[in-house]
């Protein structure tokens, strides 16, 4: 109902896993530093990453050192195909004195998600998604029509990332109001029945400064 915030989002649904919420930080000594240890933390996003060694074959060999803990430094869109290159900084007081690997590297352009086979986030990374309130599954038709008239695709849609804006008709809550203001001549009656049968408590998430669940 237009009342949860970024940091409300991710007390439930930080996504650890995608590229989208990893924390930035521009140089080594940033990474480092308190200050953004603290931050990364409160926001819950994932700061410290792990180097999977999963990559493709690029033509330069692997994106990183299997095992090495990196930053993430950047992303940078490579085009307007979607495709991003993606900067990190190595940690280089956890690798092994022998290594040869640089202390900064880019990836060659790539598709977004593709990162979460590079790097994922440390295993004491101590947040995960709770199913009961993490995420939706909706793309109303009129998108779709879009989509495909666009790209001419026909099957296996997604999207990740949108923005849904509803009416005040829209929530059961406000059923009463909706109707007060019709008034009795309207020619349009609102029936909430089906979103009221699909209506579910929300879970109590803990008491957090700041956040719209509490108890």
């Amino acid at each position: 109902m237009h009342a949860l915030s970024d940091y409300d989002e991710a007390l439930v649904c930080p996504n650890p896993h995608s590229p989208r919420s990893w924390t930035m930080c521009k140089t080594l000594d940033e990474c480092r530093s308190p200050t953004t240890i603290a931050y990364a933390a409160a926001a819950r996003k994932p700061l410290t990453l792990v180097c999977l060694d999963q990559s493709p074959d690029f033509a330069s060999g692997a994106a990183c050192e299997a095992g090495a803990r990196y930053y993430l430094a950047n992303l940078t869109e490579w085009d307007s195909g979607g495709l991003f290159v993606g900067c990190f900084h190595r940690d280089t007081i956890s690798a092994p004195s022998t290594s040869t690997w640089p202390g900064f590297t880019c990836t060659p352009p790539m598709i977004l998600d593709d990162f979460a086979s590079l790097f994922t986030p440390t295993s004491d990374f101590p947040h995960a998604n709770d199913p009961t309130v993490c995420g939706f599954n909706l793309i109303p038709y009129e998108t779709l029509n879009v989509v495909q008239s666009r790209y001419g695709i026909t099957e296996h849609v997604a999207a990740t990332d949108y923005t849904i804006t509803w009416s005040q008709a829209s929530y059961a809550s406000q059923a009463a109001t909706v109707a007060e203001q019709a008034g009795p001549s309207a020619s349009m009656k609102w029936n909430y029945s089906l979103l009221e049968k699909s209506t579910l408590p929300m879970p109590k998430v803990g008491k957090q400064a700041g956040a719209m669940w509490q108890y």
